[in-house]
Formats: structure tokens, sequence, C-alpha cells
């Protein structure tokens, strides 16, 4: 775009009457579509902007004009730094035809939005308003992780309409693409994303109908937010009786072009043209002006995208044509067909790129890395142990080349965000993050997976995908969000580290009293977001010792976060206390005990007064009573035997912990020191190298 010569076009038509424009406009923009849309669209906002002034930020009287350099080059509506109900509008994002974007906080619910301004154009045909605004609160309805969230749409007192959408920090794929074609897997994995997003709408029949790379989000931990839902049928149904065309023509279907009823095939077609420009950075069908494209649409076939770009594998050209197939009968009829096709090419991928990377560190590792094995057991002492513990312990296994059984998956559960009226809903979400950490320590060896998941303290500080595997390499992280309102909602997303692309995600829903039945949902939506399949009897384990009562279980999971934050010593009294008022709920909360045995043991180390460990190992052993399953409680025993020179008892305690679960790091490096501490050299020795084989 030439912003110089549309900065002069557009002062140059606000000297004229308003009835030569269109004339003018003809003339300087021939055969340059993009300058013509952008034009008309400075001078329809630049025309209306006045009263927005007036009326929605009380800046300016109805009798001022801004002027036209100011216009264009920041806020055409003068909203940044005024207030529009509840939210605060901080600046200008972006606009064009379609209307202007800024960023904005709900003050209500302190959470980041995006204020979308419908053009004067769309908004002022009260018949298609209207339209619109019930196909776009059908839209606000799909629930989906691909789907650009949609909190409001609301209308100002004189009927300016604008809507509220979730603000993502990222870029569209049309700045993405700007810098070239994307890596042939990182396109399929986005192409994948937005046709999900598209089955999720088609299932509740709606249409998107203007699929292009300025309305798809691709967020920094690389997941895909289709964006503008509803808009562009307001758009076709006022342009129809004008005779324009607004929108991008490159990216219609040879249907909406014709200007015939539109299905769901409509949208696989822009998302093909969409895939095509990923691949080559370059669209399918070209032209020096509109009219030229839509021909080309209607009566061309593009050329496959490996012929313009080599590094494309072949395969790829028949999914890609397919969603470009003129012949409604012969293209993707749904998007799920599409889906299946992508996933299988993207999973092949994605295996023969693994494939080819172990192969190669295995021809140069191998010798070296039985050197290092040697070395490392060899230099193992309980010392050691303590650090090989502790959370740089991967990096150092990994330098070593001591690797665990079955490569098992690394693992980052990131801070959860938390939103909602619910002023605890922050500990609400920290709570979820360290049950679910807790709970993915166990879940691997229910289904055959090893898993090692980064301690739940050391990933704090972190918030996105990218930092996580920097400071840990962890092959996946986990994302999730919590709304704590009418609902408490929990939405989870699975990333895929190293290329940034998002895998599965899953949502839990509960009625703020009836929380407490998350539990078993959290179990079984990890093993859906990991593909595990659990025993028949991995769930009843996996949840035991929890509660039915609500309550009780809000206040334990904010006792944990308590108590994972000793950085501050009066949490270890409030961990105590609310560990007691959940007992008070549900004095059969075996958890609970547990939890309440763990910080006493806190306040010991932290005080020094002897009275709190009989007080910790009562509540540790009465969790027991209640539930004789749970591995941690067995190791929290044995820690506080280990402790206070109870050696003969820590060694059973950490037997009984590794009896339930072998897996047991804790357990192993405990078992150990008891042995060392026993004089038992050769099965300290044991207990330690099973320990480093295991963490």
């Amino acid at each position: 775009m030439q912003w110089d010569r549309l900065e002069v076009l557009f002062e140059q038509a606000l000297d004229l009457p308003s009835e030569e424009r269109a004339a003018f406009i003809d003339e300087a923009c021939a055969g340059e579509p993009m300058l013509r849309r952008e034009l008309q669209s400075l001078l329809a906002h630049y025309e209306e902007a006045p009263a927005y002034l007036s009326e929605l930020a009380g800046a300016l009287p109805h009798t001022a004009s801004p002027r036209p350099s100011a216009f264009l080059k920041a806020d055409p509506f003068g909203l940044a730094g005024t207030r529009l109900a509840h939210y605060f509008i901080h600046e200008k994002l972006g606009g064009g035809g379609m209307g202007v974007v800024y960023r904005a906080e709900d003050t209500r619910l302190h959470r980041p939005v995006a204020l979308k301004f419908l053009p004067p154009h769309l908004s002022g045909d009260e018949q298609a308003r209207q339209r619109f605004l019930a196909e776009a609160r059908a839209a606000s309805a799909l629930d989906h992780p691909n789907i650009c969230t949609i909190y409001e749409i609301g209308e100002t007192e004189s009927g300016r309409t604008f809507i509220a959408m979730a603000h993502y920090a990222g870029r569209t794929l049309k700045k993405v693409i700007e810098e070239g074609p994307l890596p042939f897997e990182q396109a399929l994995d986005y192409a994948v994303q937005v046709a999900r997003g598209l089955e999720k709408a088609h299932g509740a029949g709606i249409l998107h109908r203007d699929i292009k790379p300025a309305n798809v989000m691709v967020t920094d931990d690389g997941v895909v937010k289709i964006l503008d839902f509803g808009l562009a049928k307001m758009a076709n149904q006022h342009l129809t009786r004008t005779g324009s065309m607004l929108g991008t023509v490159a990216y219609m279907s040879p249907e909406q072009a014709r200007g015939e009823k539109l299905d769901q095939r409509s949208d696989l077609w822009n998302l093909g043209v969409l895939f095509y420009e990923m691949l080559t950075g370059e669209r399918p069908f070209k032209g020096e002006y509109e009219q030229a494209i839509i021909y080309n649409i209607l009566h061309q076939s593009p050329p496959p995208p490996s012929t313009l770009k080599p590094n494309v594998p072949q395969v790829l050209d028949d999914v890609v044509l397919t969603c470009l197939e003129p012949d409604l009968g012969r293209r993707y009829q749904n998007a799920t067909t599409l889906i299946s096709d992508l996933s299988i090419l993207l999973h092949e991928s994605r295996a023969k790129s693994v494939e080819s990377t172990v192969l190669h560190a295995r021809r140069r590792s191998r010798r070296s890395r039985r050197v290092k094995m040697a070395i490392a057991v060899g230099m193992v002492t309980g010392a050691t142990l303590i650090a090989l513990l502790s959370p740089v312990r991967n990096t150092v296994l990994q330098w070593v080349g001591v690797e665990t059984a079955h490569s098992p998956l690394h693992l980052a559960i990131l801070p959860f965000s938390a939103t909602g009226t619910d002023s605890t809903a922050g500990d609400l979400a920290e709570g979820l993050r360290l049950a679910l950490t807790s709970t993915l320590n166990q879940l691997g060896k229910y289904a055959g997976k090893p898993l090692r998941i980064v301690p739940a303290s050391e990933v704090r500080g972190l918030t996105s995908a990218r930092e996580a595997r920097t400071a840990f390499g962890v092959d996946q992280a986990l994302t999730g969000s919590v709304i704590a309102d009418a609902v408490i909602r929990l939405d989870l997303t699975l990333i895929d580290a190293a290329a940034l692309e998002q895998l599965r995600s899953v949502y839990l829903t509960a009625q703020p009293d009836e929380v407490a039945s998350m539990q078993a949902g959290l179990v079984s939506s990890l093993a859906e977001l990991l593909e595990l399949t659990l025993a028949p009897d991995a769930l009843a384990k996996l949840t035991a010792g929890g509660t039915e009562d609500s309550r009780a279980y809000t206040l334990y999971l904010k006792g944990q976060v308590a108590l994972e934050r000793l950085d501050r010593p009066e949490n270890i009294d409030t961990a105590i206390d609310l560990f007691r008022y959940a007992l008070e709920e549900d004095s059969q909360y075996a958890l609970a005990h547990a939890g309440l045995g763990q910080a006493y043991w806190h306040k010991y180390k932290a005080s020094k007064d002897s009275s709190w460990v009989p007080l910790a190992e009562a509540s540790s052993a009465r969790a027991l009573e209640i539930e004789d399953q749970l591995a941690p409680v067995h190791v929290t025993l044995g820690t506080i035997y280990l402790g206070t020179g109870q050696y003969e008892n820590a060694v059973r305690a950490y037997s009984l912990a590794l009896a339930l679960d072998s897996t047991e790091v804790e357990a192993f490096s405990g078992l150990g020191h008891a042995y060392a501490s026993l004089n038992r050299r050769e099965e300290a020795e044991r207990a330690f190298k099973q320990a480093v084989r295991v963490a």
C-alpha cells in the first residue's frame, strides 16, 4: 500500500463535492482495488467521525472536524484514552473496511479486550444490522479454542454497534505471510486449526464467508484464532444492493463471486486459498483489477503449490487443489474430512522429522553416552542425588546422557490466567494447576507412557511454551485459563513447545457449588490431551482421597497454593488454616489431612518447635487410615521419620510408597538416605541409582 499516495488522494477527495467523489475515485484508483477499498473506507469513516467523537468520547462537538492527516495516521474516532461503558480504551490496533479495532480493558473483570466498531456504511442499515446482530450473537455462542471468543455485542445510545472480543498477544496470518512462505509443517498445523474452528461453526449451522489471512490470528503460543464470524454476511447484504463488492476478492469461492447461495464448502474454498498462500507466499488467483481476479477464479486452475515452491511435498497438492475444486461435488464436502487428511499428513511429517533427528543423534552419541553413563553412576553419591533431584536435574541428566525408560514425554504446566467476578479466581486457577501437576506425575504409569513433569514451583514465572522450552527443554507445555463467574470454566491447551503449535484443547465447566465434580474430569481431560488410554481402575486410583464437597475442595486447592509459596513464612499458617477449614467441611477428606500433615512439617522446619512433629505425623497417619493407597502421603511420613532420626520407620514408609508407585523419585532418594544413615551402604547405593534411573 502506498500510504503517501493514499493520503494525497484522501485530501483531494475531501476538497471535492460529495457527488463528484465517486468519479474521482474511479479514475484515481483504476486497476488498484486495494487502494480503492482503503480510500472508500477512510472517506466513510471520516464523514462519521465527528458524530463518533461526540457520542462515544465526548471530546469534540458535532461541528468539529478531525484533520485528515491525524485521522489517517492514528485514531479515526478519537477514542484512545476514553471510557465506553465499563471499557477503558487504550489505543487503536488496526482498521479497514470492516471496522476499527481498539485495545481496551474490561474494568469490571480486569481483562484485556479488543473492541471493534463497525464502520458507518455497515451499522447505518437497520435491516442489515439486525441480521448481523442475530448471526454474531449465534457466533458468540461458539465455544472452541480456534475461534475468537466474543464477550459482548453492544450498542451505544444512538445505535452504533461494537463487538467486545478476547484480545490475544500475537499476529494475524497476514503479517506472518508477509515475511514469506511458511514451513510446510507449520502451514499444515495452522490449516488444521482453522479447519477445526470451521468444523465447530459449521456444526452449529454458522458460516464464516470471509476466511483470509487478515481474519486469522496466531497467538504467541502458536494457537490459531478465527476472527470476525458474521461480518462478511452483513457486508455482502449491504453491497449487493449498491452493486459493489467488498472484501478480498482473491479469496472468494466461485459461487461467492457469482452471488449464489453459500454453504460450508465455500468456507473450505477460502481455507484452500489461505493454505495455498501459506505454502507458496502467493495467491492462487491473481489479476490487475477485481474483475480480472473474478474471471480467473471462475475459469482458471491455479498451478500446484509444489511447482512454485519445490520444498512443498507434492502430496499436499491434491489436498489444496481439492479445496479449490470449482465443482462443488468434487470439493471437500465438510471440514471433518479435510481435517482427517491434513492430520494424517501432519503426523507423518512429524514422525519422519523425529525419526531422522533420533537416528542422527544415536549415531553421533552412542559411544560417548556409554562413557558418560559410567562416569555418572560412579560419581553419584547421596549429596549428588540432592542436586540431581532438584529442578536442575533435567539439565544435568541430559548432559551426562542418562536416559529414562521409554523416552518419557517432558511436560510443563504453565501458570493459568484467571478472570471472573470471584475475587479468589487467581487462587482457584493456581490450585487447579497444582492439582493437574500432581495428577500428571501419576498419570503416565497408569497408561504405560512415562511422563517427566517440571515442578510446579519452577514454572511460576513463565508465560509461554517458548520460555518453558528455553528454560527446561520440555517437549510440550500445557496452558490454561479459568473463568470464575456464574459458571466455573477451565480451558486447557496442549502446545508443542518446539514447533509452537497447538496439539489439542479441552475444557471443563461446573457450577461454583459443584466444582468438586471437576476432579474426575481433570483426569479424563489430561488423558484425552495426551492421547493416553487408561487402565480400567485408573480413574478411581487417580482420584482416591478426594471429596464430593465443593467448598472443601476449593479450600484444599487454596491451601495447596499457600503451601507452594513458602517464600513468605505467613503462608504456612494460612495453609494450616485452609486445610483445617476444609476438614471442617469434610472430615473424611484424606488429601486435606495429608496437606495438613505437610503444613505441620513445614511449620516445624521453620520454627524448630518440636511440638509440630507429632501433629504432622498424626495428620499423615489419619490420611492413610482413610485412604491407604496414597503414595505421596507415605513419602511425607518417610520424610518426617527421616528428619527426626526414625530411620527404620522411614525405610518402611518409603518402601510402602514405592510398592504403590515405583516411579516415586523422592521415595528412592529418601530410602537411600535412610539406608545410608543405617550404614546399609549397598542398599543405599541401589536406591540412589534407582532414583537416577526414574528421574
